[in-house]
């Protein structure tokens, strides 16, 4: 009598390379101060911290670009003077 058997799994797929430079989402230890560093600046300006970190990300963290961008097309808070 033929026994029946589940039919056999298909190997696991192989854990696939991620380059280093990937690897995290963020920036190492000094970069990552350097980019907060950025973001606060901008932010002390009135943006928001998300335009701010879209903007970064778009000008390749370059402080000058991201507040052009940020110029054109994001809105700036009130300041309340209390």
């Amino acid at each position: 009598m033929d026994c029946l058997q589940a039919p056999a799994r298909p190997p696991k797929p192989l854990p696939r390379n991620i380059p280093p430079d990937i690897k995290s989402g963020k920036p190492h230890n000094v970069e990552s101060d350097n980019v907060d560093a950025k973001i606060a600046k901008l932010m002390g300006e009135g943006y928001s911290f998300e335009d701010v970190k879209r903007a970064l990300m778009i000008a390749q963290y370059k402080v000058d670009v991201a507040r052009n961008i940020l110029r054109e097309f994001a809105l700036v808070a009130p300041r309340l003077n209390l």
